[in-house]
């Protein structure tokens, strides 16, 4: 089977366009801004911090907690930000974060959302 046919037969999801269909189908009117949450991981608390500064100098209204996971073994930079959910800009900033993660050794883990009516 070539490239052509597997991608023809096979329905290739994407995680973000996912979890846009996933809140609409919980009744979320996407047209509207969303309290949305990003998780990036690292293995100490320095890069976390240092990529947390990145961020707020780009994004100075956004919410940043650096805390110790659950697992203990990691921390969780969390980024909250109050921004329309399209495909379009969740992509833009997934990209953005699995860069910056990987400069600091990081890695960016998903993002999510509440309802919004």
């Amino acid at each position: 089977m070539d490239i052509f046919n597997f991608f023809s037969k096979h329905k290739i999801i994407d995680l973000d366009e996912e979890v846009l269909v996933q809140l609409k189908k919980a009744g979320s009117n996407l047209s509207k801004p969303h309290h949305v949450e990003f998780f990036l991981y690292f293995n100490d608390e320095v890069a976390a911090n240092n990529v947390k500064n990145i961020i707020l100098k780009q994004h100075p209204d956004d919410h940043i907690d650096v805390e110790k996971s659950p697992d203990d073994k990691r921390f969780c930079c969390q980024i909250q930000r109050s921004m329309v959910p399209t495909l379009e800009k969740i992509q833009d900033e997934r990209i953005r974060f699995e860069d910056l993660s990987a400069q600091f050794g990081g890695i960016y883990d998903s993002w999510g959302a509440g309802v919004e009516k």
